[in-house]
């Protein structure tokens, strides 16, 4: 008997708001971006329309520290077809995007001049390139992964997401719209704060969004260790100073013991700015005295009470007879001496009696 063979179900990646989230973590603030934007009555929609706030110069460099391939090729308005890591552009896509433009430019009121086409995709195929010459354009490549040319009087550009982020550094964070990223859960090797952040919600998108499910509790134990595993890898490549910063003190010592957080550290130094009183509590006096002089423990205590601490014996020990006389008035040495000469007492050499 044949054993029935079950298929696993397949899960495609959700690519566009993996994109979105990329665009909108990164894009200068002279645009606005409008995501799956109503071109018409009807349903087309293009996937990113990104739109200049005011007419004017294009971004200054410091904003161009990401995507400087996509951001660099933007127009007053324009419009980006994306396709992610598992999709592929074929012919027909040329045609779409440019019913895209015109369907913009009617509602609009635009001329040509004022917008630019972009494509995203994984691979610039040679289908989408004899679409674009079958309409009387051209195409040609001016960077790693990076294409421009024009079609139907349009300005057009293509960006190849598996090859673009191997050239300029800056167009790194395109490895997060790859299959292999998805597959790898790898952050891009250039990791901005701006990026870093960008990253965090790729993540979460990912992790909402399985490739393959199996039990839900196998499934989100994988994930957080995933997801666990990248972000350790990609804090050890950040330097200390910037982890720490902004951290209160007590944040940056929580989970290390005691013993630990005081490596280092000499012992004048740990005790600096603890009162005495702090410093010696739950030590038992002994352990307090210990190593200090027997002078230096009594430094500071007046004699009468540390006399009253002492038994008789101990501190008449060694005074001889006037020195214990010394100090008592006339009727209180009348009475010593009666004591000592009462009946019954034997007197000895050195004051000593005994009966």
């Amino acid at each position: 008997m044949k054993k029935r063979r079950t298929r696993r179900k397949q899960y495609r990646t959700v690519w566009h708001p993996i994109f979105y989230t990329l665009v909108r973590g990164t894009l200068p603030g002279i645009y606005r971006m409008l995501i799956e934007l109503l071109l018409g009555e009807m349903p087309p929609r293009a996937d990113l329309v990104i739109i200049r706030r005011e007419p004017g110069a294009p971004p200054p460099d410091d904003e161009l520290e990401e995507l400087p391939a996509l951001y660099t090729r933007l127009g007053e308005h324009t419009l980006v077809e994306f396709k992610g890591g598992t999709d592929r552009v074929e012919a027909r896509d040329v045609a779409i995007v440019l019913g895209y433009a015109n369907l913009y430019l009617a509602k609009h009121h635009l001329s040509l001049e004022q917008l630019r086409l972009i494509f995203v995709a994984p691979m610039l195929k040679e289908s989408f390139l004899h679409g674009v010459e079958g309409r009387g354009g051209s195409l040609v490549r001016t960077e790693v992964g990076v294409w421009d040319g024009q079609v139907c009087g349009h300005l057009l550009s293509f960006l190849e997401t598996e090859q673009a982020w191997k050239g300029d550094e800056r167009n790194e964070s395109l490895y997060l719209l790859t299959e292999e990223m998805t597959r790898r859960r790898q952050a891009p090797r250039r990791m901005t704060k701006r990026l870093m952040s960008v990253y965090y919600e790729i993540a979460e998108v990912l992790d909402g969004h399985p490739n393959y499910k199996e039990s839900d509790m196998e499934t989100q134990k994988k994930v957080e260790r995933a997801y666990l595993r990248q972000m350790e890898a990609l804090a050890r490549r950040i330097p200390v100073k910037a982890r720490l910063e902004g951290m209160s003190t007590r944040e940056r010592l929580e989970g290390i013991p005691a013993r630990e957080r005081l490596e280092g550290i000499p012992v004048r130094e740990r005790l600096e700015g603890i009162p005495a009183r702090e410093r010696l509590e739950g030590i038992p006096a002994r352990e307090r005295l210990e190593g200090i002089p027997a002078r230096e423990r009594l430094e500071g205590i007046p004699a009468e009470e540390v006399a009253k601490e002492l038994p008789p014996e101990v501190r008449l020990k060694g005074l001889g007879p006037e020195d214990r006389l010394k100090g008592l008035g006339p009727e209180e040495r009348e009475a010593m001496i009666r004591l000592l000469l009462e009946p019954g007492q034997d007197e000895t050499p050195g004051g000593a009696s005994s009966r």
